[in-house]
């Protein structure tokens, strides 16, 4: 029987052509698609991000020029938002509030959420008004007014608390640098100050 070699190669090349070399070949990734946060009922969303779904809303709305996506793909400003009022609201440390089913980001992205948000809080609170400490003789005397009446304390100007919040393990720092972050709790957190007059008007510092 006439073999027609012409006819042989051309089907061998087409098989060839099918078939994909392994080196090529690709796993797909498993993509993590966190739960919408405002689905929750109203009770479990304070107690994941310590504020109503109303004042996040409102939050995003007042932030949403500085988080927005710079290109396609990124992180929207609901998630920035949430992501770091979810490191707020636990002090934990940042690949397990990556891994809340909420949230769902890697630890970098917590990292610079958190950066974010709060560098976007500072700038926009401040040119709005939203926190600032009574700095006039006026001022400073209706706050003690207000607490004398309140505590019947006088002098007083704001309250003060602190909190730990987890941190890993600082990089790049000498060994005495890196044991400034070390907690009296037994891990490596960041020492914040709140200063709060009766009004609720509230700054911070570490």
């Amino acid at each position: 029987m006439a073999v027609h070699l012409p006819l042989v190669f051309a089907s061998l090349a087409a098989q060839e052509a099918q078939q994909v070399p392994r080196r090529q070949l690709r796993w797909p990734r498993r993509q993590h698609t966190p739960r919408d946060a405002f689905a929750l009922s109203d009770e479990e969303f304070v107690r994941k991000f310590r504020l109503a779904k109303s004042a996040v809303r409102t939050l995003c709305g007042e932030l949403r020029d500085r988080l927005e996506p710079q290109r396609a793909g990124g992180l929207s400003t609901e998630t920035k938002v949430l992501c770091a009022l979810r490191f707020f609201a636990t002090g934990s440390y940042q690949n397990l509030v990556g891994s809340d089913e909420s949230v769902g980001v890697s630890q970098a992205s917590v990292s610079r959420c958190v950066r974010a948000v709060s560098t976007a809080i500072v700038a926009v609170g401040t040119e709005k008004g939203w926190v600032r400490f009574p700095t006039t003789a006026e001022e400073k005397a209706a706050t003690k007014k207000e607490f004398l009446r309140l505590g019947n304390i006088d002098g007083v100007v704001g309250c003060v608390d602190g909190t730990l919040v987890a941190v890993t393990k600082p990089e790049n720092l000498s060994p005495g640098e890196t044991q400034g972050f070390w907690s009296r709790k037994g891990y490596y957190a960041l020492n914040v100050m709140i200063v709060s007059t009766k009004k609720k008007n509230a700054f911070g510092g570490m």
